[in-house]
């Protein structure tokens, strides 16, 4: 069965909202209040977020009473903006905490690993940069998650609504409606992380160092980068060897969580404004993205990720099962690692661990460019990661043939997936 969500921009109280009747196709909905409302019922939904700018209430109890009011059970989620002239701050910290949020409530939700998902945007409500920014982080969040599962869009808007239109039918038009490809925005991440800006005022802060070390520790920058590069890329090895184990993913939410509240609370007023002292970065991107592949990683492949916890190894079966799922709609991705020989070597009666250059050496010539080559990078995307200077094969205590990156040149191998995207 579909789950649906919709997600909405909450631009005023609902007693300040004009009383008109919304029509959806052919239906009318005697529904006062927002659009939101009439979506409820029209698009059966399951969940609502319900997005509310801060500058627009005091405090969280006051977002719980917009929730409320509307009548059905819309999770409020209130993030940072520049929605009034009183307040001082990035435009973009809107989409970065946004995106954010979103993870964080499906983290939270525990959606079947077979559940299809359909996201419904109303998008008729709110400034307009508010809703250009909403938009996009709804669909990178759709995108990454077409990668397991299948995702469809849906975007509602409607005409302005203007006091002398009380009492009126206005129609909400469907504008989008598709289904989702996976996708990853090219994320041009700089090598020194930089989480909040301008770091000099953060770094001035014991807690935030502390915080950001922690993150470091729990998934180090590179190795994020390199796992999301991995994605964008088709190197199912190169997955498995960036993704972080459970417990570390779910240390480094938690502090990311703290993060969070550190930013969010870093304000002042001066003048009558509210001065926003720290702006998100595009860090929180990559990290909510990353986050929301591995929860989904580990709720299809759990087995595989397991035996990779365990042994640092990948069967042939391993590869295929997150090949299969990941870029099932991507036939070149799908060809090309069914015609990589590489991974069908046969390796009987040989000394292991050895690399699959050392064993393919009577079937082709070895490269000459150096003693100890290392990855070639036109190689080793043309052959989806497993580039045979690079790619180390030992046996599993069952038996079977594993694969994995030789240790000596895991960094350079992160180095190249960092720059991919």
């Amino acid at each position: 069965m579909i789950m649906k969500v919709l997600v909405t921009v909450l631009g005023r109280p609902r007693s300040k909202y004009i009383q008109v009747h919304w029509q959806v196709g052919q239906k009318i909905y005697n529904l006062f209040g927002p659009p939101a409302r009439a979506l409820v019922e029209h698009e059966q939904i399951d969940q609502a977020l319900l997005l509310i700018p801060d500058s627009l209430v005091q405090h969280e109890r006051e977002a719980d009473e917009w929730a409320a009011n509307l009548g059905f059970p819309f999770q409020p989620l209130v993030l940072p903006s520049r929605y009034t002239p009183t307040v001082e701050g990035n435009v973009l910290d809107f989409y970065y905490t946004a995106l954010f949020r979103f993870v964080d409530w499906f983290r939270s939700y525990h959606l079947e690993s077979e559940r299809p998902l359909t996201l419904i945007l109303e998008a008729s409500t709110g400034l307009n940069v508010l809703q250009l920014l909403l938009y996009r982080a709804v669909l990178d969040f759709a995108q990454a998650l077409a990668y397991t599962r299948e995702v469809e869009l849906k975007v509602y808007t409607a005409d302005p609504v203007t006091p002398q239109m009380a009492g009126r039918v206005v129609a909400l038009h469907l504008t989008e409606s598709r289904p989702v490809p996976p996708a990853l925005p090219r994320l041009g991440l700089k090598p020194d992380p930089k989480l909040l800006s301008p770091e000099r005022v953060a770094a001035q802060d014991k807690e935030f160092r502390e915080k950001k070390k922690q993150l470091g520790a729990y998934w180090p920058w590179d190795e994020v980068r390199a796992f999301l590069g991995a994605v964008y890329q088709g190197i199912p090895l190169g997955i498995l060897t960036w993704c972080p184990t459970q417990e570390k993913a779910s240390e480094a939410w938690q502090v990311l969580h703290g993060l969070y509240s550190y930013a969010y609370q870093k304000t002042e007023s001066q003048d009558g404004k509210h001065k926003r002292l720290l702006a998100w970065t595009e860090w929180w991107r990559a990290y909510s993205l990353g986050m929301l592949l591995h929860l989904e990683l580990y709720q299809h492949f759990h087995p595989v990720l397991q035996r990779w916890e365990r042994c640092q190894l990948a069967t042939l079966q391993d590869l295929e099962q997150v090949v299969a799922r990941l870029y099932r709609d991507i036939p070149v991705l799908l060809n090309r690692f069914k015609s990589e020989q590489s991974l069908r070597i046969e390796v009987k009666d040989r000394t292991l661990p050895a690399l699959l250059s050392e064993l393919q050496q009577s079937q082709s010539p070895v490269r000459k460019d150096s003693e100890r080559p290392g990855p070639d990078m036109r190689n080793f995307f043309a052959h989806m990661g497993f580039e045979r200077h690079t790619v180390e094969v030992d046996k599993l205590p069952d038996g079977q043939s594993g694969f994995r990156y030789h240790e000596r040149h895991r960094k350079t191998i992160a180095r190249i997936l960092s720059k991919s995207i």
